[in-house]
């Protein structure tokens, strides 16, 4: 048999994390590429998803997700977001944060519409806008600060242009977007009538004096944002895939419709476990900061030894790292590849998270790790300095 792919996967292939973490596996290293997040996950979130199989919460919920899972998000919006929702009309329940950004693209935009994106990027929202034939422009951010040229980003908007992405916290990088920073971007939105799309999917992780802000919270930006956020990350249940996309109402009315097609609905009993997970006490979400500063502080520590200059994270939970003031190596794979094979640690190039081809001098690194392997990696990094 000839098979003959569709033209909109010629392009898709195997990304540079998920290679990594294969190799590794079969070495028996440590996975610093892949933000898996293999850390416990808390006992009630656990029990909840028991407690909501064995009550029989096993069938498809509605495409908009389960009541209690949408009140319970709207709830937490409210609380931790300074946003105003109503949860009937404008929270969905989704397969992952992918799966609603994967939903808004197409529910809003037509192949040769452009969404703006700042550089370094987060592959899946490339390679889901292009698989539909929209067009990611990438704008650059200041090495190391990831600082937004303003001028640049203006210039770029065309006729074209439909939207802009944020990901805030930003991963790779760590950035957190500043207050002065989402006002003049939601400036643009409204000058240029821009949709605007978050993925706010780390927005409890964050460090030092960071502070995380909603852009649709911002005067004038919740009717024309669509705010992506999970459950993932937060409570450390990477494979549950449950996210949410929360917008104006006739965006999410059509974009549950569209969801119903991708996939039909969220796995309604760990829907329900999550709405037991967004009422967990403060104290837990507080809790994040602490945890991961630590871990955050121990790689840039052996990093810093290893011969690296870390741009430390203000958010999210990889570091970005330069390898050329200290290191012979020549491209990004060449730098990963000699970690993997010399030292048994796993990352991810740096190139993977840019337009250009060219290397980056930096490699991405994850810190999101039980104490036990990740004081492995340090050690092994340190051997290095």
């Amino acid at each position: 048999m000839s098979v003959r792919f569709a033209s909109r996967t010629a392009q898709l292939q195997q990304s540079d994390i998920r290679a990594v973490t294969a190799r590794i596996n079969t070495i028996g290293g440590v996975n610093l590429g892949q933000g898996l997040c293999p850390l416990p996950t808390d006992h009630r979130v656990r029990e909840a998803a028991i407690r909501a199989i064995q009550e029989g919460k096993n069938i498809y919920s509605p495409m908009e997700g389960l009541s209690e899972c949408r009140k319970a998000d709207a709830k937490k919006l409210g609380r931790d977001n300074a946003m105003v929702v109503d949860w009937e009309d404008q929270v969905l329940i989704t397969v992952g944060a992918s799966g609603a950004f994967a939903c808004a693209v197409d529910t809003l935009f037509d192949p040769g519409d452009e969404i703006l994106m700042f550089e370094p990027l987060y592959g899946y929202h490339i390679n889901i806008a292009q698989m539909r034939g929209v067009v990611p422009l990438a704008i650059p951010t200041t090495p190391s600060t990831w600082e937004i040229d303003f001028d640049a980003l203006e210039e770029a908007i065309t006729k074209r242009t439909r939207a802009i992405l944020i990901c805030n916290p930003v991963n790779p990088s760590g950035k957190v977007f500043s207050r002065a920073e989402l006002e003049r971007i939601a400036s643009l939105c409204i000058r240029h009538d821009l949709v605007a799309v978050t993925d706010e999917v780390y927005e409890y992780i964050l460090f030092d004096d960071a502070e995380h802000i909603s852009l649709a919270s911002l005067p004038g930006m919740a009717e024309r944002t669509i705010t992506i956020g999970a459950a993932t990350k937060t409570f450390f249940v990477t494979g549950w895939r449950i996210g949410w996309a929360v917008g104006p109402m006739e965006i999410i009315r059509k974009m549950a419709n569209v969801a119903d097609l991708n996939y039909i609905c969220a796995p309604s009993p760990l829907q329900a476990a999550i709405a037991e997970a967004l009422r967990l006490p403060q104290s837990y979400f507080d809790g994040l900061r602490t945890l991961f500063l630590d871990k955050r502080d121990r790689l840039v520590g052996a990093l810093r030894a290893a011969g690296f200059e870390p741009s430390v994270p203000r958010g999210a939970y990889y570091i970005m790292a330069d390898y050329r003031n200290s290191h012979p190596w020549t491209t990004d794979q060449e730098a990963r590849d000699a970690l993997i094979d010399g030292i048994g640690v796993g990352s991810v190039t740096g190139s993977s998270f840019f337009s250009s081809d060219a290397p980056s001098g930096l490699l991405r690194f994850c810190f999101a790790l039980e104490d036990a392997p990740l004081d492995r990696a340090c050690l092994a990094l340190r051997t290095l300095g």
